[in-house]
Order: C-alpha cells, then sequence, then structure tokens
C-alpha cells in the first residue's frame, strides 16, 4: 500500500468523520475484531482499517491526490531528460571538420553532476550538527518546493487544502520527496544524455579531442583521466586513455592543423569508451544510490508519520478505547449516544481519563468541573504551569504529568489538553514549555485550547499568531485547536 496515499486518505477521513458518534463506535467495533487484535503492529491496523469497504471513497480522493504528487515526478523527469539530451546534442556536436572536445562534456556530465551531488551531502552534514544554511544550502529546496506547490497545491479546492496540511504538517516528509525527485530528475538528465551519446555511437563516426585556452599539456590531461577511471581502471582496461591517445588527440583552435600528425581515427574515436564509463560511474550511479537511499529514507518516514500524525492517533484511540460516556451504563454495548437535553456547545470528548493543564491562568478562578464537563471528561488531573509558578515548580508539574502519562497499568489513555489564553500571543517561555512537555510525555497528543473572556475576544489575528507558533514547532502531535475554544463568560456569567 502507498503509504503516502494513506497519510492523505486519513486526513481526509478526519476531517469528515472527527465528531461523529457512529464513526467513533464503528472503528471501536473494528478494532474489537479478532483478525485485528492477531495483528502485530498499529500500521498493520491502520492499513487493515483503511482497505475496509467504507473507505473506498476516501480512497479513490487520496489516490487522485498522490496521483497529481506523483505526475509532479514524472513531468520533472521528462523535462529533465530533454534536457539533458539537448546538452548532449550540443555538446557532441560533430560537423566531420573539427573533432568534438571532450573537456566541455567532462565538466557538464561528469564534473558538475558529481560536485552538486558531493556539496549537498557535505550541506546536509553540516546542517545536521545544527549550523545555519551554510553558502545558501536550502535555496535548490525551496525552489522545488515551490514548484511542487504551485503544481500540487494550486487552488483553493481539496487538492490544495491537503497539500497544505501534506506541507505544513509533514514539512520533513515533503524534504524527503523533493530530495528523492531531484535524484530522479539527475538521473533523466544523464540518461538522455547517455541515449544520444549511445545513438551517435552506433549509428555515425564520432571523433574526439581535447583543446584549452588554459596551458594545460598532455601530463595534466593524462592525470585528470587516469583520476576518473579509478574505479574501472583494473577490470575495464579498454575503457581508459593512454598518454599517447591523449598527446595525439590534442588541437589548438587556431591552428591550421586540427590534430596532431599521424593521429589515426581508432584515436580520434578512442574517447568514447572513457566518457561512456565517466557518466555512469560519475553521474548515473551516485544518483542512482542517492535515489535509493531517499526512497527508503521516505517510506520509513512515512510510516512513522501515519503512527504520530494526529489522525493516526486519534484513530487508534477509537480503536482501542472502550466507548465510555459520561452517563452511567453507557458502554460498547450501549444503545446508540443520545446527547442531553441541554449539552453544553462544543465538541465532547467521550474518553474517560485525560489531564488538563492551564498556561498562566493563576488570577482566574475557573470552575473545572464545568471545564470538564465541556469537553465532556469524567475526571481529570488539572495543573496550572506559569504565571506564579517558578520553574522548578513547572518542572516538578511536568514531571508528575509524564510519570501519570507513562504509567501502563493508570495512565490516561487520553490526550493533553493545554489552556491558554486566546488575548495573549505564545512567548518563548511558552516555547520552552511545550519543548519539555514534548520530552516528557512521548508520542501523545497534545492538544491546545484557547479560551477568551468574552466572544468578541476572539479574533483572527489572535488565532493566526497561535497557529503560526505551532506550525514553526514542526510537531504533528501538536494540535492547536480552535473549533473548541472556551469563552469564560458563557460559563461563569
Amino acid at each position: 500500500m502507498d503509504k503516502l496515499e494513506l497519510l492523505i486518505g486519513l486526513k481526509i477521513a478526519d476531517e469528515r468523520t472527527a465528531e461523529d458518534e457512529d464513526v467513533r463506535r464503528r472503528d471501536r467495533a473494528f478494532g474489537r475484531r479478532e483478525e485485528v487484535k492477531q495483528l502485530s503492529s498499529d500500521t498493520e491496523k491502520v492499513e487493515k482499517w483503511f482497505r475496509q469497504p467504507f473507505n473506498a471513497t476516501i480512497r479513490e480522493e487520496a489516490k487522485r491526490y498522490v496521483n497529481t504528487l506523483h505526475t509532479f515526478t514524472w513531468l520533472a523527469v521528462s523535462a529533465f531528460f530533454l534536457t539533458g539530451m539537448g546538452a548532449a546534442g550540443v555538446a557532441f556536436y560533430y560537423d566531420g571538420n573539427r573533432p568534438i572536445n571532450v573537456l566541455p562534456i567532462l565538466l557538464l556530465f561528469v564534473l558538475m553532476p558529481f560536485g552538486l551531488l558531493l556539496i549537498s551531502i557535505i550541506l546536509r552534514t553540516i546542517r545536521r550538527y545544527g549550523q545555519p544554511d551554510f553558502l545558501g544550502g536550502n535555496g535548490i529546496i525551496r525552489f522545488w518546493k515551490s514548484l511542487l506547490s504551485l503544481y500540487a497545491g494550486r487552488g483553493t479546492g481539496a487538492g490544495g487544502r491537503y497539500f497544505r496540511h501534506f506541507t505544513g504538517g509533514h514539512e520533513n516528509l515533503v524534504h524527503t520527496f523533493v530530495l528523492a525527485t531531484i535524484q530522479k530528475a539527475g538521473i533523466a538528465y544523464v540518461s538522455g544524455a547517455l541515449l544520444w551519446l549511445l545513438i551517435n555511437i552506433i549509428t555515425t563516426d564520432l571523433a574526439f579531442s581535447w583543446s584549452s585556452t588554459l596551458n594545460m599539456g598532455p601530463g595534466h590531461m593524462h592525470a585528470l583521466t587516469e583520476t576518473l577511471a579509478l574505479p574501472w581502471r583494473a577490470w575495464l582496461p579498454a575503457a581508459v586513455v593512454d598518454l599517447e591517445t591523449i598527446e595525439k588527440t590534442r588541437y589548438f583552435r587556431a591552428s591550421s592543423q586540427i590534430v596532431a600528425e599521424g593521429a589515426s581515427p581508432a584515436d580520434l574515436g578512442g574517447w568514447w569508451s572513457f566518457l561512456l564509463m565517466s557518466l555512469l560511474t560519475y553521474s548515473f550511479i551516485p544518483r542512482l544510490a542517492a535515489l535509493a537511499f531517499y526512497k527508503k529514507k521516505f517510506s520509513t518516514q512515512s510510516a512513522c508519520a501515519i503512527l504520530n500524525s494526529q489522525e493516526g492517533q486519534a484513530l487508534l484511540q477509537r480503536m482501542e478505547t472502550p466507548f465510555i460516556d459520561t452517563a452511567a451504563g453507557l458502554n460498547d454495548n450501549a444503545r446508540p449516544w443520545e446527547p442531553p437535553d441541554d449539552p453544553l456547545p462544543g465538541p465532547v470528548d467521550t474518553l474517560p481519563l485525560s489531564c488538563i493543564l492551564l498556561w498562566n491562568f493563576g488570577e482566574y478562578d475557573m470552575d473545572m468541573e464545568k471545564v470538564k464537563s465541556r469537553f465532556g471528561i469524567r475526571n481529570a488531573d488539572v495543573y496550572s504551569l506559569g504565571g506564579l509558578n517558578t520553574l522548578a515548580e513547572d518542572d516538578q508539574i511536568i514531571g508528575q504529568v509524564s510519570s501519570v502519562f507513562r504509567d501502563k497499568a493508570t495512565g490516561h489513555q487520553q490526550h493533553l489538553i493545554l489552556l491558554v489564553e486566546y488575548w495573549e500571543s505564545p512567548d518563548v517561555d511558552f516555547e520552552k514549555v511545550l519543548k519539555k512537555l514534548r520530552a516528557a510525555l512521548g508520542q501523545k497528543l497534545i492538544r491546545i485550547v484557547p479560551v477568551a473572556m468574552n466572544e468578541y475576544d476572539v479574533k483572527e489575528s489572535n488565532k493566526i499568531n497561535w497557529m503560526n507558533k505551532i506550525q514553526q514547532a514542526g510537531d504533528p502531535l501538536l494540535r492547536f485547536d480552535p473549533d473548541s475554544r472556551l469563552i469564560l463568560t458563557d460559563y461563569y456569567g
């Protein structure tokens, strides 16, 4: 199964069914099946769930979106293949009079592609150890991402919306996808040049020589070719250019004598095997290895993203958590859920155990029973962070929360809810607390819910500030949930 298709499909399904109680019961019933319980991993459970008949429409929609991404890749591959053939047509052009100069060929199809690949590896190594964007190494990646955005995320419809989710929530996955696409484009470029070279070697009689305005003698040229031929010199000596051939095939553009006296047609054509092996060894094979690496990395990241995403976590929770509501007597075998006569506004979370953290609410006296009722929570641990607390007190509270979440016997079955002030912007202290919470909780969903004093305090600018800060964190398990906001005057007058 295409993991990217599954990842996008989870997002589509979550948007349409996240608050549907019938879906909760359906997924719980699916998780209780014996054949599902026997599956060895959560990934297999999610994949089996996605193949169910009730997801047929979602699978088709996700497939269409993924095909759009793959189409972008094939368009890039086709463009670079044609570019490679065109560049080879210019570099290998032979009119029957002056031989083809091998130096531009080595530069365009060997030294430059291999050098760019080597530089990209060095820059990635530098960035891996926390260094800044050395020499603008991310510029090429940003350019390709822009092209991908223009093609796959165009418009305001479903395709554009899911692409923005894909790029915003899975930045590392997009980065690897782009890198894999670049390797495919590089392979296509070299393949176009190789195809042009092979066709013309077979169907025409090419003549090669070398010339440079620099005062580079045959000895220097021989040292260059010997170095390039090191990988195959021992087992394929026919593809190595000797010093005698180099001396005979040198020419000077301003000289009336095109090649050295005594140079035979065999000498002039003897360069083709060396050029072919150079392209294969330094341009084609390294890019092929890089593509295999990034495809493997993309597959691994996709599998992790499925389980670590908000949608994957929510699905597994629906499968594994008994359906217990706040009313007495409701369980997995209960009658269909019916809301109370006077329900509180907003989405209801039916999971029985949770933890609520209040960020900077020290001076407010909130009735936590009403807050828990607002989220449909029967019982919850409640802690206050920030405000008048010292750093040591905050760290102690985070440690207590961590110990409860990690306790397999009594640990929370639900994500953590973090209440924040809607009218304040997230600051450095808040970022530090989020990092500490993530390190303490591991792979648990942290649901950030804003709290406003009055309905008219709910401003779009505040929402954008919070959403931008959460997106910058690059953590798929941080969810800012403005739709579930609390309005204090609705509860406390």
